[in-house]
């Protein structure tokens, strides 16, 4: 089934209670944010994360524009339901 969770990202497949099974957006999120720690731009940390699991890493703009703009956190969970 195609996830339509905003902070999923449109290719992502779900499994029963919503947990995406590919992990290609919210934990290269987390290692792309502490390769920024660690001093690389977000860019190349972006591109680190794509290169070690996939192309397809990252799909999440809004997760990229988090990882290269600085959004707040708070941008990531506006529209979520409860």
């Amino acid at each position: 089934m195609s996830c339509n969770r905003p902070w999923c990202g449109p290719r992502t497949s779900c499994g029963p209670g919503g947990r995406c099974w590919s992990g290609l957006n919210r934990s290269g999120l987390l290692t792309a944010q502490t390769l920024i720690e660690q001093g690389h731009d977000a860019h190349t940390a972006i591109g680190l994360v794509r290169e070690a699991r996939s192309g397809s890493a990252l799909n999440n703009t809004i997760f990229v524009d988090y990882l290269t703009t600085g959004l707040s956190v708070s941008s990531l969970l506006s529209g979520l339901e409860v």
